[in-house]
Protein backbone atom coordinates (compact mmCIF):
# COMPACT_ATOMS: atom_id res chain seq x y z
CA UNK A 1 0.00 0.00 0.00
CA UNK A 2 2.86 2.37 0.82
CA UNK A 3 4.44 1.69 -2.57
CA UNK A 4 1.19 2.44 -4.37
CA UNK A 5 0.83 5.65 -2.36
CA UNK A 6 4.34 6.74 -3.37
CA UNK A 7 3.57 6.18 -7.06
CA UNK A 8 0.24 7.95 -6.70
CA UNK A 9 1.92 10.99 -5.17
CA UNK A 10 4.30 11.00 -8.10
CA UNK A 11 1.57 11.84 -10.63
CA UNK A 12 3.30 15.17 -10.87
CA UNK A 13 6.66 14.27 -9.31
CA UNK A 14 7.71 17.91 -9.15
CA UNK A 15 5.12 18.73 -6.49
CA UNK A 16 6.26 18.78 -2.87
CA UNK A 17 3.68 16.89 -0.85
CA UNK A 18 3.24 16.83 2.93
CA UNK A 19 3.47 13.14 4.02
CA UNK A 20 0.85 13.72 6.75
CA UNK A 21 -2.05 15.39 4.91
CA UNK A 22 -1.06 15.42 1.23
CA UNK A 23 -1.12 19.22 0.92
CA UNK A 24 1.61 21.32 -0.64
CA UNK A 25 4.72 21.86 1.51
CA UNK A 26 7.24 24.69 1.37
CA UNK A 27 10.83 24.88 2.57
CA UNK A 28 11.58 27.20 5.49
CA UNK A 29 15.18 28.42 5.15
CA UNK A 30 15.42 29.71 8.72
CA UNK A 31 14.15 26.50 10.37
CA UNK A 32 15.68 24.22 7.69
CA UNK A 33 12.53 22.08 7.30
CA UNK A 34 9.73 21.53 4.79
CA UNK A 35 6.66 23.00 6.45
CA UNK A 36 2.99 22.28 5.73
CA UNK A 37 0.82 25.34 6.31
CA UNK A 38 -2.36 23.21 6.49
CA UNK A 39 -1.53 20.67 9.20
CA UNK A 40 1.58 22.32 10.65
CA UNK A 41 3.81 19.25 10.31
CA UNK A 42 7.50 19.53 9.44
CA UNK A 43 9.62 17.24 7.29
CA UNK A 44 13.41 17.35 7.36
CA UNK A 45 15.34 17.61 4.06
CA UNK A 46 16.78 14.15 4.74
CA UNK A 47 13.30 12.60 5.03
CA UNK A 48 12.17 14.33 1.84
CA UNK A 49 15.29 13.09 0.04
CA UNK A 50 14.70 9.51 1.22
CA UNK A 51 11.08 9.61 0.03
CA UNK A 52 12.19 10.96 -3.36
CA UNK A 53 14.73 8.15 -3.74
CA UNK A 54 12.15 5.52 -2.81
CA UNK A 55 9.82 6.90 -5.46
CA UNK A 56 12.62 6.82 -8.06
CA UNK A 57 13.42 3.17 -7.28
CA UNK A 58 9.77 2.17 -7.67
CA UNK A 59 9.50 4.09 -10.95
CA UNK A 60 12.68 2.46 -12.32
CA UNK A 61 11.33 -0.98 -11.43
CA UNK A 62 8.06 -0.25 -13.20
CA UNK A 63 9.84 1.13 -16.28
CA UNK A 64 12.00 -1.99 -16.57
CA UNK A 65 8.80 -4.05 -16.57
CA UNK A 66 7.14 -1.78 -19.14
CA UNK A 67 10.10 -1.85 -21.55
CA UNK A 68 9.54 -5.58 -22.09
CA UNK A 69 6.09 -4.79 -23.48
CA UNK A 70 7.24 -1.83 -25.57
CA UNK A 71 8.55 -2.05 -29.11
CA UNK A 72 11.56 0.21 -29.00
CA UNK A 73 14.95 0.36 -30.66
CA UNK A 74 18.18 1.97 -29.48
CA UNK A 75 20.44 3.75 -31.97
CA UNK A 76 23.93 4.62 -30.73
CA UNK A 77 26.60 6.72 -32.43
CA UNK A 78 30.18 5.45 -32.13
CA UNK A 79 31.44 8.92 -33.09
CA UNK A 80 29.90 11.26 -30.49
CA UNK A 81 28.39 8.75 -28.07
CA UNK A 82 24.76 9.84 -28.57
CA UNK A 83 22.08 7.26 -27.74
CA UNK A 84 18.57 7.67 -29.15
CA UNK A 85 15.48 5.53 -28.51
CA UNK A 86 12.77 5.32 -31.18
CA UNK A 87 9.71 3.18 -31.78
CA UNK A 88 10.16 -0.06 -33.68
CA UNK A 89 9.89 0.44 -37.41
CA UNK A 90 11.41 3.93 -37.46
CA UNK A 91 14.78 4.02 -39.21
CA UNK A 92 17.52 6.56 -38.48
CA UNK A 93 20.22 6.96 -41.09
CA UNK A 94 22.79 9.32 -39.59
CA UNK A 95 23.41 10.95 -36.23
CA UNK A 96 21.60 14.28 -35.87
CA UNK A 97 24.41 15.63 -33.68
CA UNK A 98 27.61 14.74 -35.53
CA UNK A 99 26.52 13.25 -38.88
CA UNK A 100 28.09 9.85 -38.16
CA UNK A 101 26.64 6.41 -38.88
CA UNK A 102 24.39 4.85 -36.24
CA UNK A 103 24.41 1.34 -34.78
CA UNK A 104 20.99 -0.21 -34.12
CA UNK A 105 20.02 -2.71 -31.45
CA UNK A 106 16.97 -3.63 -29.46
CA UNK A 107 16.49 -1.54 -26.34
CA UNK A 108 16.71 -3.85 -23.33
CA UNK A 109 16.21 -1.26 -20.60
CA UNK A 110 19.74 -1.59 -19.23
CA UNK A 111 20.21 2.18 -19.00
CA UNK A 112 18.52 4.12 -16.21
CA UNK A 113 15.52 5.86 -17.77
CA UNK A 114 14.19 9.27 -16.71
CA UNK A 115 11.09 8.76 -14.59
CA UNK A 116 9.33 12.00 -15.61
CA UNK A 117 8.54 13.94 -18.76
CA UNK A 118 7.02 17.23 -19.91
CA UNK A 119 5.08 16.45 -23.12
CA UNK A 120 5.40 18.43 -26.35
CA UNK A 121 2.79 21.18 -26.62
CA UNK A 122 3.60 22.48 -30.13
CA UNK A 123 4.02 20.35 -33.25
CA UNK A 124 7.08 20.14 -35.49
CA UNK A 125 5.27 22.08 -38.22
CA UNK A 126 4.38 24.87 -35.77
CA UNK A 127 7.96 24.99 -34.48
CA UNK A 128 9.32 25.36 -38.01
CA UNK A 129 6.82 28.12 -38.78
CA UNK A 130 7.79 29.99 -35.60
CA UNK A 131 11.46 29.65 -36.52
CA UNK A 132 10.86 30.85 -40.09
CA UNK A 133 8.83 33.85 -38.92
CA UNK A 134 11.40 34.85 -36.31
CA UNK A 135 14.26 34.41 -38.78
CA UNK A 136 12.41 36.53 -41.36
CA UNK A 137 11.32 39.38 -39.08
CA UNK A 138 13.49 39.52 -35.94
CA UNK A 139 16.81 37.81 -36.59
CA UNK A 140 19.98 39.71 -37.53
CA UNK A 141 21.36 39.47 -41.06
CA UNK A 142 24.18 37.19 -39.90
CA UNK A 143 21.71 34.75 -38.29
CA UNK A 144 19.43 34.82 -41.35
CA UNK A 145 22.28 33.76 -43.63
CA UNK A 146 23.30 30.86 -41.35
CA UNK A 147 19.81 29.64 -40.43
CA UNK A 148 17.71 29.99 -43.60
CA UNK A 149 18.97 26.85 -45.35
CA UNK A 150 18.73 24.63 -42.25
CA UNK A 151 15.22 25.33 -40.89
CA UNK A 152 13.84 22.15 -42.47
CA UNK A 153 16.49 20.18 -40.55
CA UNK A 154 14.71 20.96 -37.26
CA UNK A 155 14.07 17.70 -35.38
CA UNK A 156 12.02 16.83 -32.29
CA UNK A 157 13.68 15.18 -29.30
CA UNK A 158 12.91 14.46 -25.71
CA UNK A 159 16.22 15.55 -24.20
CA UNK A 160 17.70 14.19 -20.96
CA UNK A 161 17.84 16.59 -18.03
CA UNK A 162 18.18 16.42 -14.29
CA UNK A 163 15.66 18.37 -12.21
CA UNK A 164 17.32 19.82 -9.10
CA UNK A 165 15.78 21.38 -6.01
CA UNK A 166 16.41 21.59 -2.30
CA UNK A 167 18.21 23.48 0.46
CA UNK A 168 21.82 24.61 0.15
CA UNK A 169 24.32 26.10 2.57
CA UNK A 170 26.77 28.55 1.02
CA UNK A 171 30.16 29.95 1.97
CA UNK A 172 30.75 33.33 0.37
CA UNK A 173 33.83 35.49 -0.11
CA UNK A 174 33.63 39.02 -1.43
CA UNK A 175 36.10 41.26 -3.21
CA UNK A 176 37.74 43.89 -0.96
CA UNK A 177 36.90 41.81 2.13
CA UNK A 178 38.76 39.20 4.14
CA UNK A 179 35.65 37.83 5.83
CA UNK A 180 33.86 34.61 4.87
CA UNK A 181 30.09 34.73 5.06
CA UNK A 182 27.75 31.78 5.49
CA UNK A 183 24.12 31.64 4.43
CA UNK A 184 21.30 29.24 3.71
CA UNK A 185 19.17 29.34 0.58
CA UNK A 186 16.84 27.20 -1.51
CA UNK A 187 16.90 26.36 -5.20
CA UNK A 188 13.92 25.11 -7.18
CA UNK A 189 13.04 24.19 -10.76
CA UNK A 190 16.66 23.99 -11.92
CA UNK A 191 17.16 21.71 -14.91
CA UNK A 192 20.61 20.48 -15.89
CA UNK A 193 21.39 19.34 -19.42
CA UNK A 194 22.61 15.71 -19.41
CA UNK A 195 23.64 15.61 -23.06
CA UNK A 196 27.24 15.87 -24.25
CA UNK A 197 26.63 16.96 -27.85
CA UNK A 198 24.24 19.90 -27.34
CA UNK A 199 25.34 23.37 -26.30
CA UNK A 200 24.38 24.00 -22.67
CA UNK A 201 24.15 27.81 -23.04
CA UNK A 202 21.78 27.50 -26.01
CA UNK A 203 19.52 25.05 -24.17
CA UNK A 204 19.53 27.33 -21.12
CA UNK A 205 18.46 30.26 -23.30
CA UNK A 206 15.46 28.27 -24.60
CA UNK A 207 14.05 27.87 -21.07
CA UNK A 208 11.85 28.20 -18.98
CA UNK A 209 9.44 25.26 -18.78
CA UNK A 210 6.09 25.00 -17.02
CA UNK A 211 6.60 22.16 -14.56
CA UNK A 212 2.89 21.97 -13.78
CA UNK A 213 2.68 19.86 -16.95
CA UNK A 214 5.25 17.33 -15.71
CA UNK A 215 4.04 13.71 -15.84
CA UNK A 216 5.30 10.22 -15.08
CA UNK A 217 7.08 8.81 -18.14
CA UNK A 218 5.65 5.90 -20.08
CA UNK A 219 6.81 4.41 -23.37
CA UNK A 220 3.81 5.80 -25.21
CA UNK A 221 5.76 9.07 -25.53
CA UNK A 222 8.36 7.24 -27.68
CA UNK A 223 5.69 6.48 -30.28
CA UNK A 224 5.57 10.13 -31.34
CA UNK A 225 9.08 11.50 -30.73
CA UNK A 226 12.67 10.34 -30.43
CA UNK A 227 14.14 10.12 -26.94
CA UNK A 228 17.78 11.01 -26.36
CA UNK A 229 19.42 9.23 -23.44
CA UNK A 230 21.94 10.67 -20.97
CA UNK A 231 25.44 10.28 -22.39
CA UNK A 232 27.61 12.05 -19.81
CA UNK A 233 28.90 10.30 -16.71
CA UNK A 234 27.56 11.01 -13.24
CA UNK A 235 30.65 12.99 -12.25
CA UNK A 236 30.21 15.44 -15.15
CA UNK A 237 26.49 15.68 -14.42
CA UNK A 238 27.27 16.52 -10.78
CA UNK A 239 29.73 19.22 -11.91
CA UNK A 240 27.10 20.77 -14.21
CA UNK A 241 24.54 20.56 -11.43
CA UNK A 242 26.78 22.43 -8.98
CA UNK A 243 27.44 25.08 -11.63
CA UNK A 244 23.72 25.61 -12.28
CA UNK A 245 22.90 25.69 -8.56
CA UNK A 246 25.58 28.33 -7.93
CA UNK A 247 24.32 30.38 -10.89
CA UNK A 248 20.72 30.19 -9.66
CA UNK A 249 21.42 31.40 -6.12
CA UNK A 250 23.98 34.00 -7.21
CA UNK A 251 21.68 36.97 -7.95
CA UNK A 252 19.97 37.23 -4.53
CA UNK A 253 23.33 36.75 -2.80
CA UNK A 254 24.92 39.46 -4.97
CA UNK A 255 22.08 41.77 -3.98
CA UNK A 256 22.59 41.03 -0.29
CA UNK A 257 26.37 41.46 -0.59
CA UNK A 258 26.19 44.70 -2.64
CA UNK A 259 28.62 43.29 -5.18
CA UNK A 260 28.89 41.10 -8.26
CA UNK A 261 32.47 40.28 -7.33
CA UNK A 262 31.73 37.31 -5.09
CA UNK A 263 32.79 33.68 -4.95
CA UNK A 264 30.27 31.07 -3.79
CA UNK A 265 30.83 27.53 -2.57
CA UNK A 266 27.51 25.70 -2.23
CA UNK A 267 27.02 22.49 -0.23
CA UNK A 268 24.70 20.36 -2.39
CA UNK A 269 24.39 17.42 0.00
CA UNK A 270 20.59 17.48 0.50
CA UNK A 271 19.46 18.35 -3.01
CA UNK A 272 16.87 16.22 -4.78
CA UNK A 273 17.94 15.13 -8.26
CA UNK A 274 15.19 13.80 -10.52
CA UNK A 275 15.99 12.64 -14.07
CA UNK A 276 13.40 13.85 -16.56
CA UNK A 277 12.85 14.42 -20.27
CA UNK A 278 12.10 17.85 -21.71
CA UNK A 279 10.64 18.59 -25.18
CA UNK A 280 12.99 20.39 -27.54
CA UNK A 281 13.37 20.91 -31.27
CA UNK A 282 17.04 21.11 -32.26
CA UNK A 283 19.40 21.76 -35.15
CA UNK A 284 23.05 20.84 -34.74
CA UNK A 285 25.34 21.90 -37.59
CA UNK A 286 28.96 23.13 -37.77
CA UNK A 287 28.91 26.74 -36.57
CA UNK A 288 25.16 26.63 -35.80
CA UNK A 289 23.17 25.49 -32.76
CA UNK A 290 19.40 25.95 -32.60
CA UNK A 291 16.95 25.02 -29.86
CA UNK A 292 13.19 25.63 -29.93
CA UNK A 293 11.31 24.96 -26.71
CA UNK A 294 8.76 22.23 -27.49
CA UNK A 295 6.42 23.54 -24.81
CA UNK A 296 6.56 27.34 -25.18
CA UNK A 297 8.09 27.81 -28.65
CA UNK A 298 10.91 30.03 -27.40
CA UNK A 299 13.86 30.13 -29.83
CA UNK A 300 17.58 30.18 -29.05
CA UNK A 301 20.29 30.35 -31.75
CA UNK A 302 24.07 30.41 -31.48
CA UNK A 303 26.67 30.90 -34.21
CA UNK A 304 29.41 29.88 -31.75
CA UNK A 305 30.51 33.51 -31.28
CA UNK A 306 31.86 34.75 -27.97
CA UNK A 307 31.76 38.23 -26.46
CA UNK A 308 33.84 39.64 -23.60
CA UNK A 309 31.77 40.49 -20.55
CA UNK A 310 32.90 42.79 -17.74
CA UNK A 311 31.22 43.05 -14.38
CA UNK A 312 29.99 46.57 -13.63
CA UNK A 313 32.81 47.37 -11.20
CA UNK A 314 33.42 50.75 -12.87
CA UNK A 315 30.12 52.28 -11.70
CA UNK A 316 31.40 53.19 -8.23
CA UNK A 317 34.66 54.88 -9.32
CA UNK A 318 32.83 56.68 -12.16
CA UNK A 319 30.24 58.11 -9.75
CA UNK A 320 32.98 59.12 -7.31
CA UNK A 321 34.89 60.92 -10.06
CA UNK A 322 31.82 62.80 -11.29
CA UNK A 323 30.58 63.82 -7.83
CA UNK A 324 33.92 65.20 -6.67
CA UNK A 325 34.49 66.94 -9.99
CA UNK A 326 31.12 68.67 -9.66
CA UNK A 327 31.89 69.65 -6.05
CA UNK A 328 35.18 71.20 -7.17
CA UNK A 329 33.39 73.02 -10.00
CA UNK A 330 30.70 74.36 -7.64
CA UNK A 331 33.25 75.46 -5.02
CA UNK A 332 35.71 77.15 -7.41
CA UNK A 333 33.33 78.30 -10.18
CA UNK A 334 36.19 77.30 -12.51
CA UNK A 335 35.45 74.82 -15.29
CA UNK A 336 39.12 73.98 -15.85
CA UNK A 337 39.66 73.20 -12.16
CA UNK A 338 36.55 71.01 -12.13
CA UNK A 339 37.73 69.01 -15.15
CA UNK A 340 41.25 68.74 -13.72
CA UNK A 341 39.81 67.41 -10.46
CA UNK A 342 37.80 64.80 -12.39
CA UNK A 343 40.93 63.72 -14.27
CA UNK A 344 43.09 63.39 -11.13
CA UNK A 345 40.38 61.64 -9.11
CA UNK A 346 39.60 59.35 -12.06
CA UNK A 347 43.23 58.23 -12.31
CA UNK A 348 43.27 57.40 -8.59
CA UNK A 349 39.95 55.59 -8.25
CA UNK A 350 40.02 53.66 -11.53
CA UNK A 351 43.55 52.46 -10.76
CA UNK A 352 42.50 51.36 -7.26
CA UNK A 353 39.20 49.74 -8.22
CA UNK A 354 40.50 48.22 -11.46
CA UNK A 355 43.06 45.96 -9.81
CA UNK A 356 42.48 42.24 -10.46
CA UNK A 357 39.53 43.01 -12.72
CA UNK A 358 39.28 41.19 -16.04
CA UNK A 359 36.70 40.36 -18.66
CA UNK A 360 35.53 36.83 -19.34
CA UNK A 361 34.25 35.36 -22.60
CA UNK A 362 30.57 34.40 -22.92
CA UNK A 363 28.78 32.65 -25.74
CA UNK A 364 26.51 34.99 -27.69
CA UNK A 365 23.01 33.53 -27.97
CA UNK A 366 20.17 35.08 -29.99
CA UNK A 367 16.66 34.48 -28.58
CA UNK A 368 13.10 35.15 -29.68
CA UNK A 369 12.36 36.93 -26.39
CA UNK A 370 14.40 38.12 -23.44
CA UNK A 371 12.56 36.29 -20.70
CA UNK A 372 15.00 34.27 -18.64
CA UNK A 373 14.59 31.05 -16.79
CA UNK A 374 12.32 32.73 -14.31
CA UNK A 375 14.45 31.91 -11.29
CA UNK A 376 12.66 32.52 -8.03
CA UNK A 377 14.54 35.23 -6.17
CA UNK A 378 14.66 33.58 -2.75
CA UNK A 379 16.28 35.84 -0.18
CA UNK A 380 19.17 34.07 1.60
CA UNK A 381 19.28 33.76 5.38
CA UNK A 382 22.75 34.34 6.80
CA UNK A 383 24.20 32.18 9.57
CA UNK A 384 26.14 34.04 12.25
CA UNK A 385 28.27 32.45 14.95
CA UNK A 386 27.62 33.77 18.49
CA UNK A 387 28.54 32.66 22.00
CA UNK A 388 25.27 30.69 22.12
CA UNK A 389 25.88 28.99 18.80
CA UNK A 390 24.85 29.63 15.20
CA UNK A 391 21.84 31.90 14.71
CA UNK A 392 19.86 33.06 11.69
CA UNK A 393 20.67 36.65 10.80
CA UNK A 394 20.39 39.35 8.19
CA UNK A 395 23.28 41.61 7.32
CA UNK A 396 23.52 45.13 5.98
CA UNK A 397 26.54 47.19 5.02
CA UNK A 398 25.08 50.66 4.56
CA UNK A 399 22.39 51.33 7.17
CA UNK A 400 21.34 54.95 7.55
CA UNK A 401 23.31 55.38 10.80
CA UNK A 402 26.53 54.26 9.10
CA UNK A 403 25.95 56.49 6.07
CA UNK A 404 25.39 59.50 8.35
CA UNK A 405 28.47 58.65 10.44
CA UNK A 406 30.83 58.37 7.47
CA UNK A 407 29.36 61.42 5.72
CA UNK A 408 29.82 63.60 8.81
CA UNK A 409 33.29 62.20 9.37
CA UNK A 410 34.42 62.94 5.81
CA UNK A 411 32.98 66.48 5.92
CA UNK A 412 34.63 67.22 9.28
CA UNK A 413 37.98 65.83 8.12
CA UNK A 414 38.05 67.98 4.97
CA UNK A 415 36.73 71.10 6.75
CA UNK A 416 39.00 70.60 9.77
CA UNK A 417 41.37 73.49 9.06
CA UNK A 418 38.51 75.99 8.61
CA UNK A 419 36.68 74.71 11.68
CA UNK A 420 39.79 74.92 13.86
CA UNK A 421 40.50 78.48 12.67
CA UNK A 422 36.90 79.44 13.44
CA UNK A 423 37.25 77.91 16.93
CA UNK A 424 40.47 79.87 17.63
CA UNK A 425 38.85 83.05 16.34
CA UNK A 426 35.87 82.51 18.63
CA UNK A 427 38.13 81.86 21.64
CA UNK A 428 39.91 85.19 20.97
CA UNK A 429 36.58 87.04 20.69
CA UNK A 430 37.43 88.16 17.16
CA UNK A 431 34.88 88.42 14.32
CA UNK A 432 34.57 85.35 12.11
CA UNK A 433 34.28 87.62 9.07
CA UNK A 434 37.97 88.52 9.41
CA UNK A 435 39.02 84.98 8.50
CA UNK A 436 40.36 84.22 5.01
CA UNK A 437 38.48 80.94 4.40
CA UNK A 438 39.75 80.72 0.82
CA UNK A 439 43.01 79.35 2.25
CA UNK A 440 41.09 76.26 3.42
CA UNK A 441 41.79 75.07 -0.12
CA UNK A 442 45.43 74.53 0.90
CA UNK A 443 44.29 71.75 3.26
CA UNK A 444 41.75 70.44 0.75
CA UNK A 445 44.55 69.90 -1.78
CA UNK A 446 45.87 67.10 0.41
CA UNK A 447 42.81 66.12 2.49
CA UNK A 448 40.70 65.14 -0.52
CA UNK A 449 43.31 62.69 -1.94
CA UNK A 450 43.86 61.36 1.59
CA UNK A 451 40.11 60.77 1.91
CA UNK A 452 40.19 58.72 -1.28
CA UNK A 453 43.22 56.73 -0.23
CA UNK A 454 41.86 55.94 3.22
CA UNK A 455 38.42 55.07 1.85
CA UNK A 456 39.71 52.75 -0.85
CA UNK A 457 42.56 51.22 1.16
CA UNK A 458 40.88 50.33 4.43
CA UNK A 459 37.63 52.12 5.34
CA UNK A 460 35.68 50.50 2.52
CA UNK A 461 37.18 47.11 3.33
CA UNK A 462 36.14 47.49 6.96
CA UNK A 463 32.56 48.16 5.95
CA UNK A 464 32.38 44.75 4.27
CA UNK A 465 34.44 43.01 6.96
CA UNK A 466 32.23 44.43 9.73
CA UNK A 467 28.59 44.44 8.57
CA UNK A 468 25.68 45.36 10.78
CA UNK A 469 24.34 41.95 11.87
CA UNK A 470 20.83 41.46 13.26
CA UNK A 471 19.59 38.15 14.61
CA UNK A 472 16.25 36.94 13.24
CA UNK A 473 14.19 36.00 16.28
CA UNK A 474 11.49 33.26 16.20
CA UNK A 475 8.77 35.94 16.32
CA UNK A 476 10.20 37.59 13.19
CA UNK A 477 11.69 40.58 14.98
CA UNK A 478 15.34 41.63 14.63
CA UNK A 479 17.92 42.08 17.37
CA UNK A 480 21.31 43.57 16.68
CA UNK A 481 24.31 41.38 17.46
CA UNK A 482 27.36 43.16 18.87
CA UNK A 483 30.20 43.04 16.36
CA UNK A 484 33.39 41.62 17.78
CA UNK A 485 35.45 43.55 15.21
CA UNK A 486 34.96 46.95 16.77
CA UNK A 487 38.64 47.83 16.46
CA UNK A 488 38.85 46.82 12.81
CA UNK A 489 39.41 50.37 11.60
CA UNK A 490 42.49 50.75 13.81
CA UNK A 491 43.89 47.42 12.66
CA UNK A 492 43.25 48.32 9.02
CA UNK A 493 44.99 51.67 9.48
CA UNK A 494 48.09 49.87 10.79
CA UNK A 495 47.86 47.25 8.02
CA UNK A 496 47.64 50.06 5.47
CA UNK A 497 51.07 51.38 6.48
CA UNK A 498 52.50 47.88 6.76
CA UNK A 499 51.35 47.20 3.22
CA UNK A 500 53.75 49.82 1.95
CA UNK A 501 56.52 48.59 4.31
CA UNK A 502 56.95 51.99 5.95
CA UNK A 503 60.16 51.33 7.87
CA UNK A 504 62.34 54.27 6.94
CA UNK A 505 61.93 57.32 9.15
CA UNK A 506 61.94 59.79 6.28
CA UNK A 507 59.14 57.89 4.47
CA UNK A 508 57.00 58.03 7.61
CA UNK A 509 57.74 61.73 8.00
CA UNK A 510 56.74 62.34 4.39
CA UNK A 511 53.40 60.54 4.70
CA UNK A 512 52.56 61.91 8.14
CA UNK A 513 54.56 65.15 8.30
CA UNK A 514 53.49 66.61 4.97
CA UNK A 515 49.74 66.52 5.76
CA UNK A 516 50.46 67.97 9.21
CA UNK A 517 52.51 70.80 7.69
CA UNK A 518 49.80 71.57 5.12
CA UNK A 519 47.15 71.56 7.83
CA UNK A 520 49.08 73.97 10.09
CA UNK A 521 49.83 76.29 7.16
CA UNK A 522 46.16 76.28 6.11
CA UNK A 523 44.98 77.20 9.64
CA UNK A 524 47.65 79.92 9.94
CA UNK A 525 46.82 81.52 6.58
CA UNK A 526 43.07 81.42 7.25
CA UNK A 527 43.63 83.37 10.45
CA UNK A 528 46.32 85.81 9.22
CA UNK A 529 45.77 86.05 5.49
Amino acid sequence: MEKEELLKQGRNPIHLICPQCGSAARYDIADRVYHCALCGSDTSPGEQLDKSRQWQKLRQKKLKEDVKLSSTLLYSCPGCGAKVIVREGEALGTCSFCGGSLVRREYMGNDAFPESVIPFRISLEDAREKLKKWNRTKASLKVKRALSKHIDDLEAYYLPYQFVRGPIECSISRDMSERTYHCGSYVDEIVVNASRQLNNEVLDAAEPFDFEECRDFNFGYVADHKVKMQDIDDQELLRRSKEEVTKDCRKPIEKAMHSTGISIYADNGELERLPLLLPMYVIRKPGLDVAVNGQSGKIAVSLNETVDVNRFWFVEPLMTMLILGLIALFWSKDLELGLLTMAVVGCIVFTAFGQDRSSHPMLKVYTSDRSGKGEKQIRPVFREQTEKGTVNAEISFFPLSRIIFYTIGIILFNAMSALLAIFFQWCRDLPISDLHLLYAGLWLVISVPMTFIFWIAFLRRDIFDCPVVKQILPNGKRRRIRDEKGEANIRSFIDFFRKFEIEEFWVGMLLLGLPTLMFVMSVYLIMTG
